[in-house]
């Protein structure tokens, strides 16, 4: 049997990078998905693709920042497929330009944290009613840089390391409930978000020697892939990981043993 066979999944972000992966993964294992973003025209390709291979899934557009928009979305998905079983929390924004803490504008600080870190929030109390009348699970996207520094993307940094600390919380007063809450925290990962953000590098991150600088850095030996990260969510969304609750797992190659910040020179 299929680790998601019969089971209702919401993926926020899954028009690209990890969240399409995990969508399509998701699919393959046996789950209905609705894909929600912000870009309509790029979920519903998503879910397109799914549905031609033979896999169930609607797209939903919606700004995650917004709690009306979010309601509705979720209702949509789950009133679709009669109940929702799983959600993933991936949306997210990489920040901005390479900015110190005292040059930190609150615009940029609110907004980093309403996408990053209040939109989570926002899908797991729409979704609740759902997930708890059988139980269920939620995967949040974190980050490496929540557990170390991340030079000059303060607010990107502490946005995840919220995400963590709120996949905690959730975990602790959602477990009576048969509600299963973890975090993925993805390092170098070889996606458009991942390749846009690093800004403390001098060089682009799709220069040829600043890659090769950031995988010397990698133990493993390459950057990841968004299906990398996808396995692990679907590790944490079966029940496979039945058992598993408030945990956050670093999925980056070994990254964080060796020395971070060397990988923003």
């Amino acid at each position: 049997m299929r680790l998601l066979e019969g089971k209702w999944a919401l993926v926020t972000g899954g028009a690209s990078g990890i969240g399409r992966a995990t969508a399509r993964l998701f699919a393959e294992q046996g789950a209905a998905v609705g894909v929600v973003d912000v870009v309509g025209e790029a979920a519903e390709a998503v879910a397109g693709e799914i549905r031609a291979g033979g896999g169930s899934a609607i797209s939903v557009q919606a700004d995650v920042a917004d709690e009306a928009a979010v309601r509705r979305a979720v209702e949509s998905v789950a009133r679709a497929f009669g109940g929702l079983n799983i959600i993933v929390n991936n949306a997210g924004i990489p920040g901005g330009p390479a900015t110190t803490l005292d040059q930190m504008t609150l615009e940029r600080w609110d907004h980093t944290m309403a996408v990053n870190l209040r939109a989570h929030l926002l899908v797991c109390q729409a979704a609740f009613p759902w997930l708890s009348r059988a139980g269920g699970a939620v995967v949040n996207n974190a980050s490496s840089a929540a557990v170390a520094g991340f030079p000059f993307t303060s607010d990107y940094a502490t946005s995840k390391a919220g995400v963590v600390m709120l996949t905690r919380q959730l975990a602790a007063e959602w477990g009576p409930h048969g509600i299963r809450v973890n975090s993925v925290a993805p390092g170098l990962i070889d996606t458009g978000f991942g390749r846009a953000r690093n800004p403390g590098q001098p060089r682009p991150p799709d220069d040829p020697e600043s890659r090769a600088q950031r995988v010397r850095h990698i133990p493993l030996g390459r950057l990841g892939e968004a299906d990398d990260v996808a396995s692990v969510i679907l590790f944490l969304a079966s029940d496979l990981a039945r058992y598993v609750t408030g945990e956050n797992i670093l999925v980056d190659g070994g990254l964080l043993q060796m020395f971070y910040p060397a990988v923003l020179r």
